[in-house]
């Protein structure tokens, strides 16, 4: 009884031998690619790319994988419309919770080196390659090095008066900044913001007697912006074009954005009209002195009849 327990044991001894060499021996399986899926925006932009593990519910991340490079891009969950994975149609919400099958992580391709000198073994620093003692002082290591990051090339600007609270006439300008790189792709930056608007009186010279309407500065950060950038509100200040009339209704608006360790940037609005055409006003103004009914409430009170 005693031998033959000791057979079985040497026997299962060699059996895990066995399946330890042959682990050793056998080639690894080659990695597999990280599935690609296409996401669909609200704005009518799409993206086929990798999922990539940081994403999560308050944002998604899709990776670009590039030989030697990878590029990713933060997109938030509001301006996920939808997606296509193989032949399924997803909404933002499956896809969210679809995240876990769907999110994989880069996977750096193996670096090449040259053959050592025989006998020499290859070793590595901080994951890089390096020449192994013996081989040659000259051989070539390639190690894995990701793309730099986007830098801002250029900056896009519109600008447009808006009403924001329970007055009747405009508040203000809506400044909207688009910082765009290489390829005209929309950037998330830090940085510094200064616009100008820039406007004349009705009975100036043509090309004299321009000035400041209004000057404002504000710091941006990179989660202001989204795929179509960022949307600013700057309330008007000395000089309201509703009010004081004498003011023509059309302005310009110059934008200069900072950004740390990539430079400053310029631009400007087309045509911006600080009081939109209404005839029933103009009239008004024209006859009375002032663009709004005795009834309006603003946010320099109600005017009453015959009232300047």
């Amino acid at each position: 009884m005693m031998h033959s327990v000791a057979i079985r044991r040497r026997l299962a001894f060699e059996y895990r031998l066995c399946l330890a060499v042959a682990a050793l021996l056998l080639p690894a399986a080659p990695a597999v690619a990280a599935e690609r899926i296409t996401v669909r925006l609200h704005s009518g932009r799409s993206f086929t790319a990798a999922v990539d593990e940081r994403s999560g519910p308050e944002r998604l991340w899709l990776r670009f994988d590039r030989p030697g490079s990878m590029l990713l891009r933060p997109i938030a969950w509001t301006e996920v419309a939808g997606a296509i994975r193989g032949d399924q149609v997803l909404d933002a919400d499956e896809l969210l919770r679809g995240l876990d099958q769907l999110s994989s992580k880069r996977v750096p391709p193996k670096p090449k080196s040259t053959t050592p000198d025989r006998g020499a073994e290859p070793v590595e620093l901080n994951g890089v390659p390096q020449p192994a003692a013996g081989s040659s002082p000259s051989a070539e290591v390639t190690a894995y090095r990701p793309e730099p990051p986007p830098l801002v090339r250029s900056l896009v600007v519109d600008a447009w008066v808006a009403n924001w609270d329970a007055g009747v006439e405009m508040d203000g300008v809506v400044v909207q900044v688009v910082a765009l790189d290489d390829f005209g792709q929309s950037l998330a930056v830090d940085g510094t913001m200064e616009v100008n608007l820039l406007g004349d009186e009705y009975a100036s010279w043509i090309g004299r007697d321009y000035g400041h309407l209004g000057r404002w500065a504000r710091p941006v950060v990179v989660e202001d912006f989204g795929p179509e950038g960022a949307l600013y509100k700057f309330e008007f200040q000395a000089v309201h074009p509703d009010f004081e009339t004498g003011v023509s209704p059309f302005a310009l608006a110059h934008v200069r954005l900072t950004v740390p360790g990539q430079g400053t940037f310029d631009a400007a609005t087309g045509m911006l009209r600080l009081r939109p055409y209404n005839g029933v006003r103009e009239r008004l103004e024209l006859f009375e002195g002032s663009r709004y009914f005795h009834i309006e409430r603003t946010g320099r009170g109600r005017r009453h009849r015959g009232a300047n």
